[in-house]
């Protein structure tokens, strides 16, 4: 019995040797476990879960918002290069604008300036820095119209009569020392004098002149006998031709004889009744006149306006004072805009602008007291707004929505139609769903006003709003595990994110 004793106490010793020689080959040290061991077991097992559901839920609303953001960016960003590719293609501004106003002006001016240049160049007559021409015996050269619209014109000078003045009779002499009488003087002889009776307006030159302007026709009519009276006088009191019609224009408002030449002209009569009750405006001469009424025609021709191209609607134009320059921004950059504007846009404008038919939105336009810069930014917060209708978020169709003092702001801001089309896509999107979690946590309703102050105006307040509500949903989420009805409700919740 010793001996199998003796015998099992090596195998016991054997084995304890084998054991310890796997446990060094495979680096094995045993832990003692403890109740610490125990929870940290239990701790990274919740962790695992916690980063597996984590890993597979949907994604929170702020970053599915952040995403169709980025998405809508880079899509705009794509079809701005691709249009602007188009524009340049079509011959169009680099930016692929339309020309500006500004810029039909000066592309007219320059045209007009060479077509001015060439014939200068060729003619002396419109050359008035060369000088008036030589002319005939009994004729000279006038110029007629502004430096660089009028030509020199041939005038018949008036006959000049003198007539002389009797002599002076003789002094008789006086008697001398010595009593001998004086001998008679002698009769004093005075020079002809000549006697100036003023330059003479030429009858058919100064006809020939009113006809460039009123037609041939009307120059058989009595007021041009009339008004030729007038020109002469100033014309006799050393105005010049330009001038004297300029003056005959003036002194000839209150004329009856005259009413169907001063009618053409309200327009100047208008600036002038301003000018003298102390408001700042310039007022032209009968050229400079009839130079901005053509050009207005001009602009009106362009945007298929023709109808309004008259001397009646442009003199009421010129009589509210408006440039050329604020007339060419009115109907260029607002007539045109809202005329070419797309059904959706043109619905919103509707209701601010008379579009009943094309001459009575651009006469409104033309006629009134707002000025191109404010009508523009009007346009721009009705285009606005038509994007926040498209969405259906206006204020005439869900209440607390967006009105068109708040579009107008938001286009103040840069905001097009097409930026605001896709943030009130997004606020449209955001909008129950922030509804909905501002209930289940029972904070304070955001509303569409303070959805849209985070989307358009980047509200710090109501983005930290968000913000909190997006933390408390993922925290409700995420701190249950396993299909308990509790996470089930969250696990719904999350889905109705955006």
């Amino acid at each position: 019995m010793l001996l199998q004793a003796q015998h099992e106490r090596w195998d016991l010793v054997s084995s304890m040797a084998r054991l310890d020689r796997d446990n060094a080959f495979y680096n094995y040290s045993p832990t003692a476990t403890t109740v610490d061991a125990s929870d940290a077991i239990e701790k990274a097992r919740i962790a695992a879960m916690s980063q597996a559901n984590a890993a597979s839920r949907p994604a929170t609303m702020l970053e599915q918002a952040q995403t169709l953001l980025a998405s809508s960016k880079a899509r705009l960003i794509d079809l701005e290069a691709q249009q602007a590719a188009t524009y340049v293609a079509q011959g169009l501004n680099p930016d692929g604008s339309k020309k500006t106003a500004t810029q039909v002006l000066e592309d007219k001016k320059a045209t007009t300036a060479a077509e001015r240049a060439t014939l200068e160049a060729e003619n002396p007559l419109f050359n008035k820095a060369a000088g008036p021409p030589a002319a005939p015996a009994g004729y000279k050269y006038s110029w007629i119209g502004g430096t660089k619209t009028g030509q020199y014109k041939l005038y018949k000078l008036p006959e000049v009569t003198a007539t002389g003045v009797s002599g002076v009779t003789g002094v008789t002499g006086v008697t001398g020392v010595t009593g001998v009488t004086g001998v008679t003087g002698v009769t004093g002889v005075i020079p002809a004098a000549v006697t100036p009776t003023g330059p003479t307006l030429a009858s058919d030159v100064f006809k020939q002149t009113l006809a460039v302007f009123f037609g041939a026709a009307e120059m058989s009519k009595s007021w041009v006998n009339e008004l030729y009276n007038v020109v002469s006088k100033f014309y006799k009191q050393g105005a010049t031709s330009e001038e004297a019609f300029n003056m005959a224009v003036l002194d000839s408002e209150k004329n009856p004889a005259l009413a169907d030449f001063t009618k053409r002209f309200k327009g100047i009569y208008s600036l002038q009744k301003m000018k003298q009750a102390g408001q700042a405006v310039t007022v032209p001469t009968i050229a400079e006149y009839f130079a901005t009424e053509s050009k207005m025609g001009d602009i009106l021709k362009q945007s298929n306006l023709g109808d309004l191209a008259n001397e009646d609607f442009l003199g009421d134009v010129l009589a509210k004072g408006v440039s050329a320059t604020e007339f060419a921004n009115r109907i260029t950059a607002i007539f045109d805009r809202i005329d070419n504007a797309p059904k959706d846009i043109k619905d919103t404008l509707s209701r601010f602008f008379p579009t009943v038919d094309r001459i009575s939105l651009a006469k409104a336009i033309a006629l009134g007291d707002k000025g191109a810069k404010e009508l523009q930014n009007q346009v721009a917060g009705y285009e606005v707004l038509s994007a926040a209708e498209k969405q259906g978020l206006g204020a005439n169709q869900i209440v607390g929505g967006t009105t068109a003092e708040t579009a107008y702001q938001y286009a103040l801001g840069g905001e097009t139609y097409n930026t605001a089309l896709t943030k009130f896509g997004t606020v449209a999107a955001m909008l129950p769903t922030v509804n909905k979690l501002t209930q289940v946590y029972g904070e304070e309703t955001l509303g569409q006003t303070g959805v849209e102050a985070a989307v358009f105006g980047k509200s710090a307040k109501q983005i930290k709003t968000l913000e909190d509500l997006v933390k408390k949903e993922e925290a409700t989420y995420s701190a249950k595990s396993g299909v308990s009805q509790i996470s089930l409700a969250s696990q719904r919740r999350a889905a109705g994110l955006i």
